[in-house]
């Protein structure tokens, strides 16, 4: 969790951070060392950022600084809100609103209040998540500077709402149609704890074995034409006849691929002229920085994406004896795409320098149509950073 931390001082926000959303009528910048939610006059709209990726909550804390005091203009309504997610109908927040501070919960969909006690500006200056093992701890601190006193406010069962493993930290601003606009400022995320590294992205595996798409993987699909499922110890992506479709997952955390490999087999793969591919990839948190090991109708098209432009490095035959296990390694700045018949033994297909930092890197997994489908189709992996079975 403390690899995200954030003092706002560079003025502009790191979308490999974050995600930002406002309406047209709002904006959310950095400015003068702080992060500045501008709302709009009239503006319901959900102003927000959130995480881009997730973390690893255990044991750990999420700090953040409200600067100066969450006023609401008159005739307004306006909501302030920060928070630890599963997802956007499982979290954990602080809540301002109506001169009251609340801490709150959302377990699928619904919300409640755990605690709410009038706001104060001066005590209330820092706000803070802590995980003691089992329960989720609201905690709030008046310090000036780095803050050392901490006041319990409340706690909750934190299995309750979702996999502190998979945590994402978000703020957010919203109001009414009635609301007369405003300024919200917030600062010096985690800079009150030391600093931490992604883990090697090989320390991440899945044997895909448990029935279920782990939650550490997210899902994205086109329209709908594609499935997944994960039985008999893989995943599988099939897509109908008449479809022109994608379907990918990847994963909600970043890993360092410095050092490091990602590693999978293909137990189905796309043969010459079957209309389908499959794609092992990892990415920046911005999708602008990319490496691809592209399997594509009994192709392998191996490239990079530097700054949203894609340079095929290399493109051969799809050898299913020999690339029955394809990995992306890194080693001293130089990136491997190779193959292997047993995963035990590797064959470097070709290799390249990337220009930018792989420090924090998605794992992505997808399947496509490369036309529409005259019959269905699909593809198979298993075993993501696992060695093969004796």
């Amino acid at each position: 969790m403390w690899v995200l931390r954030d003092d706002f001082e560079d003025g502009q926000l790191d979308a490999t951070l974050w995600e930002i959303e406002h309406s047209t009528g709002s904006n959310i910048a950095e400015t003068n060392g702080d992060l500045v939610f501008e709302l709009g006059t009239n503006d319901s709209f959900l102003t927000h950022v959130l995480s881009a990726l997730a973390y690893d909550f255990t044991n750990r804390t999420v700090t953040i600084e409200i600067p100066t005091a969450v006023v609401e203009p008159p005739n307004s309504d306006v909501d302030v809100s920060f928070a630890i997610l599963g997802d956007e109908g499982n979290y954990v927040e602080f809540y301002v609103d109506d001169g009251m501070l609340v801490c709150a919960v959302e377990i699928n969909s619904q919300w409640q209040a755990i605690m709410s006690e009038p706001y104060n500006p001066t005590e209330h200056r820092w706000l803070r998540f802590e995980d003691n093992g089992s329960q989720v701890v609201w905690l709030v601190s008046g310090d000036v500077g780095s803050p050392t006193n901490w006041t319990v406010r409340s706690q909750y069962d934190l299995d309750q709402v979702f996999d502190r493993r998979w945590t994402h930290v978000g703020v957010a601003v919203y109001g009414t149609t009635t609301n007369q606009g405003g300024t919200y400022r917030f600062d010096n995320l985690n800079v009150d704890v030391g600093t931490e590294s992604h883990c090697p992205m090989d320390s991440w595996s899945d044997d895909f074995d448990d029935g279920d798409v782990s939650d550490g993987w997210l899902h994205a699909d086109g329209s709908g034409g594609c499935t997944i499922q994960e039985n008999n110890g893989e995943v599988h992506i099939d897509c109908a006849t008449g479809v022109d479709d994608y379907y990918q997952i990847y994963s909600q955390a970043g890993f360092d691929l410095t050092g490091s490999n990602v590693t999978i087999q293909n137990t189905r793969a796309p043969e010459s002229g079957s209309e389908m591919g499959m794609m092992l990839s990892v990415w920046a948190p911005n999708l602008q920085d990319g490496l691809l090991f592209d399997m594509d109708a009994g192709t392998n098209y191996l490239s990079v994406v530097d700054a949203g432009n894609k340079n095929d490095v290399a493109q051969m035959s799809y050898q299913a004896a020999d690339q029955r296990w394809v990995r992306i390694r890194e080693d001293s700045g130089t990136v491997s795409f190779e193959g292997s018949s047993d995963g035990v033994a590797w064959t470097l297909l070709t290799s390249t320098v990337p220009t930018f930092a792989v420090t924090t890197m998605k794992i992505e997994l997808t399947a496509y149509t490369s036309t529409t489908l005259t019959a269905p189709a699909g593809v198979s992996w298993d075993d993501l950073n696992l060695p093969p079975a004796p």
